[in-house]
Order: structure tokens, then C-alpha cells, then sequence
């Protein structure tokens, strides 16, 4: 069955890409290859630094970090690219539950922490969300 009749997600504009960050690399690649299926462009990358070396090409979109990163973690990434003008949205996932529940207590209330293994029609739902919000911030 295709993905995208099933969960019913619209398909992401050429210009909104899902950028997904995870060490692992199975992981990165079963996100992609579902992403896609339901007709987002995607673009991965194994660590922070990578993302951070590329920060230009991360514009319209959402960013799919793991919370968890061998080099700089999800929060401290997200800061520093926030730092360098990109204000994307961003969706966390964690495989650590204490990580999970320490983000959500955290004083961003617009803060999404998603608990892997992720299911399909949640993250399609805040993956909606989030391209939403990109949808609604002024061009830079």
C-alpha cells in the first residue's frame, strides 16, 4: 500500500525538505525511504557537524534531529544553527525515555520530542505540523 494513502500526508513542495540527523545509519535510511514514499524530499546526515557544515542548504523544510549525537548533541545543534540564522522547525527523537521526559519539561512549550521507535502516522502528523510553521515564517 502506498504510504501516502494510508496516513493521507500531503506531499511536501519541492522547496520543503525533511532533513533527518541520526547517527545511526539504519535509522537515517528507513526514515528517508518512508519520507519518501509519501513524496517529502529528504536530506540526511550522520552527525551535527555535518548538518552544520551544510547549515546554508538547510532553508524551507523541518529538521528531524536525534536528541542524542556522538559530536553535539540535538539541543546544543539546533542552537547553533539557530545561532546562524536558520529557524526551521524542529521535531526531536530520542531512544532514551529519561532524555524524552526531561525535553518535555523543558520551558519551550512548542518543543516536539518524539520517542523511537516513532510510529508512522504520529510522525507524519508532526512532520504536518512542523511544515506548517515553515509554511508560516516570513522569508529570510
Amino acid at each position: 500500500m502506498d504510504v501516502s494513502e494510508e496516513f493521507e500526508v500531503p506531499c511536501g513542495s519541492a522547496r520543503e525538505t525533511i532533513f533527518i540527523v541520526d547517527d545511526d545509519p539504519s535509522v537515517r535510511e528507513s526514515l528517508a525511504v518512508l519520507l519518501q514514499s509519501a513524496g517529502f524530499p529528504t536530506r540526511t546526515y550522520g552527525s551535527g557537524v555535518d548538518v552544520l557544515s551544510n547549515a546554508r542548504s538547510v532553508q524551507a523544510g523541518c529538521l528531524l534531529v536525534d536528541i542524542r549525537l556522538p559530536d553535539v548533541d540535538g539541543f546544543t545543534l539546533v542552537d547553533r544553527l539557530i545561532d546562524r540564522g536558520v529557524t526551521v522547525p524542529v521535531i526531536f527523537m530520542t531512544g532514551h525515555d529519561d532524555l524524552a521526559r526531561k525535553a518535555r519539561s523543558s520551558n519551550a512549550p512548542s518543543l516536539t520530542v518524539l520517542s523511537k521507535p516513532v510510529p508512522d502516522d504520529v510522525l507524519f502528523e508532526k512532520i504536518d505540523l512542523a511544515l506548517q510553521r515553515s509554511r508560516a515564517q516570513p522569508a529570510t
